[in-house]
């Protein structure tokens, strides 16, 4: 919470000590006007009577933290639930409790969401976070893991929400979306009523379809464009790309995935595309977001480098993966964050690795073959090597042909979310079942061999440490003996500039 107090600050402080609305019998809620009417600010009622108990998540909310019970026959606010001075303006409850949403996924370490917003601006004042018991105890020595967890979970609680989107106000206060005139829910109609989200406004989010070029042909692709203000001046900048509409959220079609983050396939390893990884980034273009909820400020020297798509261009941030590494291929540039150089034609020992784009750590190009038939439109290798890649399919016995075609219909990206394109992924060595011994990021120190005998490329990890390329014929040799390392073609070193 202290590093989101440093990095975000409240646009508006009209609102202390937060107190929550009590939940309503059968969530019958109607609204009154306020009885000070220069404020135009709506209170709800029950008109069923209250719950005896009213939850935040799974959470009990504290009955200190609620409001008095408002019912039909007295539905103003009591003096006791007026604004005071002091205290919080937003609550956050923390819980580890076994649940349904915990059983659906295994994997899952927790879930979370805001629970209430102010009436006046809209602003969520209260949130919590859950974590799976099961997965909590099986990962509570991996802190960076947690760590993006908690700081990624905060901020779907504080604005990068579908839920939210609707609500975002203009720098003036203003609503972005059109708003009825009481109460004042958005009134564009619901976008997915099941789950409480509003539809917004094109000033918000705008809905495009794209050519997406992949080795079968062309195909239509719908992309929800977020295109607030703040966030095109600073994506136009972060990409290189003076025309750009808008930047793509997540296509992925998995409830609290689709349109809560950005496309995986565009912004790689940032805190708010939805796949995990050792090396994420609070992005400038992340913060941007949340300034323009009209919520926050934000302080930005609180970013971090994003290199993963900087300055790649418009082709980049609107095409396909498979029209950009075939550009850049032609061009004879550099296809990354994308990559085509695959394990698969290789013995399982050495793994080949390279450098990811930055320098803060090493992967290997997570090109692998799926059991089905990929999409056609996710299908980047149907032709014989469409990018005249490093490997031969002649040499590989077949290993990379397709019957018919010359080329593999089930070769990929590892991952879905970005949308099978392939790239270069860190990598995370396990001792055991989910107990992490090291990762390939060359700034974390716990990354360090224990045994100097294990350290066949005399790597040193630490702050100043960045990925250099290796030969590829390093060899570690002791009066006649010969070690070969398990990994080859990058590794970490510290570097000492000189001027």
């Amino acid at each position: 919470m202290e590093f989101w107090q440093m990095t975000l600050s409240l646009v508006s402080y009209d609102l202390v000590n937060v107190k929550l609305d009590r939940q309503c019998v059968g969530g019958n809620v109607g609204f009154v006007q306020e009885e000070d009417s220069s404020k135009n600010r709506p209170i709800s009622f029950c008109i069923q009577g209250c719950e005896p108990i009213t939850r935040c998540g799974p959470v009990h909310v504290p009955p200190e933290h609620l409001h008095s019970c408002r019912n039909a026959s007295n539905p103003h606010l009591m003096p006791s639930d007026m604004p005071q001075t002091g205290g919080p303006n937003f609550r956050i409850y923390v819980s580890a409790l076994s649940s349904a949403q915990c059983d659906k996924s295994e994997a899952s370490i927790g879930f979370a969401a805001h629970c209430q917003q102010e009436s006046q601006t809209d602003r969520p004042i209260a949130g919590f976070i859950n974590f799976c018991p099961r997965e909590l105890l099986r990962k509570h020595a991996q802190t960076a893991e947690l760590t993006y967890f908690v700081k990624h979970e905060m901020l779907h609680i504080l604005g990068f929400s579908s839920s939210l989107y609707a609500f975002f106000r203009g720098p003036t206060g203003e609503p972005l979306t059109p708003r009825q005139l009481f109460p004042p829910n958005p009134n564009l109609g619901w976008f997915d009523q099941s789950r409480g989200v509003y539809k917004w406004s094109e000033g918000v989010i705008k809905l495009v379809v794209r050519n997406w070029t992949s080795s079968c042909g062309v195909f239509p692709k719908v992309a929800h464009l977020l295109r607030t203000p703040t966030v095109l001046r600073v994506a136009r900048e972060y990409f290189d790309c003076p025309s750009l509409e808008g930047v793509e959220l997540e296509d992925h079609h998995l409830p609290g995935v689709s349109l809560s983050h950005w496309e995986t396939r565009l912004l790689g390893n940032d805190l708010m595309t939805p796949t995990y990884t050792n090396a994420f980034a609070l992005s400038k273009l992340t913060l941007a977001l949340m300034e323009d909820t009209g919520w926050y400020l934000a302080n930005y020297s609180s970013a971090d480098d994003l290199p993963w798509g900087f300055g790649r261009g418009c082709l980049f941030a609107t095409g396909s993966c498979f029209q950009f590494m075939s550009e850049q291929t032609k061009q004879r540039q550099s296809t990354a964050p994308f990559c085509y150089d695959s394990q698969l034609t290789r013995p399982a020992s050495p793994v080949h690795v390279s450098c990811l784009p930055g320098g803060s750590s090493f992967g290997y190009c997570n090109l692998v073959r799926h059991r089905e038939t990929l999409p056609p439109e996710y299908t980047y290798f149907a032709s014989p090597n469409p990018f005249k890649t490093s490997f031969s399919l002649a040499s590989a016995s077949g290993l990379l042909s397709a019957p018919g075609e010359g080329g593999d219909c089930n070769l990929g990206g590892k991952v879905e979310m970005a949308n099978f394109c392939p790239f270069v992924q860190e990598i995370t060595w396990e001792l055991q079942q989910g107990s992490v011994s090291r990762s390939s990021i060359c700034t974390e120190p716990l990354n360090t061999f224990s045994s100097v005998a294990e350290n066949y490329n005399l790597e040193i990890y630490g702050r100043h440490a960045r990925c250099f390329s290796t030969s590829l014929n390093w060899r570690l040799t002791e009066n006649e003996t010969v070690f070969h390392p398990p990994v080859i073609g990058a590794a970490c070193f510290e570097f000492c500039l000189r001027v």
